[in-house]
């Protein structure tokens, strides 16, 4: 069995980092990774700010990192772990279709999932117009229109961004007011493709089983239905924590609870970033988490 210092599990850009420290650190590293090292920042063709002075662009950043990782010996398993147990004599075993590896420690980095508006039609046309990511799929809307549904900080950089390849851009918000910062909300509606319809909830995505047509709305002015090729959902997220044992405490919606340096109260087992408890957000964020918790672990050897 190959054993290693630390496994990082997920390479979203606290798991990048956290294996850049540990390996900065002499620690002999492997890292778990199903789909692109990157995470959601793989996403994000402009990143405002970046967190990392040699690029401003999602994929390279996720792209340098991990090839620095790898220059610095990190092994990469491109697979997905999919289970996680303590070992009896300390450590943990991670579990992947191709073969079990043990750790001293693990660290989790494996994010949250987009948290689903759970409305009928949202399902079926998931990735057939109803998307979580304008730069991959506003040119699926480009001369149509759209919606976004959220008020924060996300939704209206998401509709600066499909603002670029629609015709109208309908942000729809159930309060009355954006939550988004006032630079973003003004960005958004630059240019006058962009409109926000408060106090309006999607209750249903219509389509035809391989396009979004349109969805329903209801609020002030009653139920009606708007023609659109895209719905962009940004509501917030779920912490990612599914493929650890119950015995791991977590909060009301399965994020890890961890202490100031990111450990889990189970020896060995830590977590950065957005699948923690608490986590509030941004790159920066997600860096300090991965620093605090590669240097909590080595001082615990």
């Amino acid at each position: 069995m190959d054993s290693f210092d630390v496994i990082v599990i997920g390479q979203g850009y606290a798991g990048l980092c956290a294996a850049r420290l540990a390996c900065e650190q002499g620690l002999s590293v492997a890292t778990f990774e199903r789909e692109m090292a990157g995470g959601v920042v793989m996403t994000v063709l402009g990143l405002d700010p970046s967190p990392e002075s040699f690029t401003s662009s999602g994929p390279d950043l996720g792209a340098v990192i991990a090839m620095q990782n790898m220059d610095l010996g990190a092994k990469p398993f491109f697979d997905a772990a999919t289970g996680l147990l303590p070992r009896p004599g300390g450590g943990w075993d991670v579990i992947s279709p191709h073969g079990v590896y043990a750790a001293r420690h693990v660290v989790m980095a494996t994010g949250a999932k987009p948290r689903k508006l759970g409305i009928p039609g949202e399902r079926e046309h998931e990735g057939k117009g109803v998307s979580h990511c304008a730069d991959c799929d506003g040119p699926r809307v480009a001369g149509h229109e759209c919606i976004v549904v959220g008020s924060g900080d996300a939704a209206f950089q998401e509709a600066a961004i499909l603002a670029r390849f629609a015709r109208a851009v309908t942000i729809v918000m159930r309060g009355g007011a954006p939550k988004a910062r006032p630079d973003l909300v003004e960005k958004a509606l630059a240019g006058g493709r962009t409109r926000i319809l408060a106090g309006t909830r999607v209750t249903a995505i219509l389509g035809n089983g391989l396009q979004v047509t349109g969805a329903r709305l209801e609020g002030g002015e009653g139920v009606r239905e708007l023609c659109c090729k895209g719905v962009f959902v940004f509501i917030g997220s779920v912490p990612d924590s599914g493929l650890l044992p119950a015995l791991v405490a977590r909060d009301g919606q399965g994020g890890l609870l961890v202490d100031a340096d990111g450990a889990t109260g189970l020896p060995g087992l830590w977590a950065v970033g957005a699948v923690r408890s608490g986590f509030p957000g941004g790159l920066s964020q997600a860096g300090a988490d991965a620093s605090r918790a590669i240097a909590a672990l080595r001082r615990g050897g």
